[in-house]
């Protein structure tokens, strides 16, 4: 059973020396959370982008950072090929793509990323109310589950295991 979503990070690099690392710079501990890998593809850059990328990684040697380089200049589309035939490769179930000219934000994703924790909160709202609401504040309970604490049960039971499936990978992960 798969437990946890293979999600990698795809930078493609041409000639951004300068902001390549600003760019690497952005995944800090809360984005890498979510990612398996990073991978920047160094297009045959004309300039140090390369060296740049090498130094982070020396610098960071925790951080799962892959640096590619094409054999050739294949252009941007051509990058965007080779980082989706690694992703296959390696088994990976999505791409995001940032590129390497810091023309993005990689916290702009935070949202999706954390898309599941929030359509959790729905479900754990009712849960509560389900569970304790009724109890702690004399809040009512719908009639047909009123003197059915069966159907209470199952319901709550329900509610419980589609909050942890949709956030499985956090309850496996720590976070």
């Amino acid at each position: 059973m798969k437990t946890k979503d293979k999600i990698l990070l795809f930078i493609p690099g041409y000639n951004c020396e300068k902001q390549i690392v600003r760019v690497l710079g952005q995944l800090d501990e809360g984005i890498m959370s979510f990612l398996t890998g990073v991978i920047v593809v160094n297009n045959r850059s004309t300039d140090e982008t390369e060296e740049a990328v090498a130094a982070f990684m020396r610098e960071h040697p925790k951080m799962p950072v892959t640096l590619l380089r094409n054999q050739d200049n294949y252009g941007l589309g051509g990058s965007h090929k080779v980082a989706f035939r690694y992703a296959i490769d390696h088994g990976y179930d999505y791409v995001i793509v940032l590129h390497g000219d810091d023309q993005g934000d990689i916290h702009d994703m935070d949202r999706v990323l954390k898309k599941r924790l929030y359509a959790s909160l729905g479900f754990l709202i009712v849960l509560m109310y389900l569970s304790m609401g009724h109890m702690m504040w004399s809040w009512p309970v719908p009639a047909v589950l009123e003197k059915n604490h069966v159907a209470m049960g199952l319901i709550q039971l329900l509610l419980t295991v589609i909050i942890m499936v949709v956030n499985q990978k956090f309850f496996i992960s720590g976070f």
